[in-house]
């Protein structure tokens, strides 16, 4: 579970990334998906320092 959550926020962060440079979102989408990427990423360090 851990894993695909950490995939999901890595995939999330790169679309974001890379629909902001196309011109495909605007800003505040764009850090609004980085937010919620960074903020998954972080839960997901979280939990895996507590599993071990």
């Amino acid at each position: 579970m851990l894993l695909i959550l950490a995939l999901l926020s890595l995939a999330a962060g790169l679309y974001s990334a890379l629909a902001y440079f196309w011109g495909n979102i605007g800003v505040e989408a764009y850090r609004n998906l980085l937010l919620g990427a960074t903020f998954a990423w972080f839960v997901f360090a979280t939990l895996r320092a507590q599993r071990r």
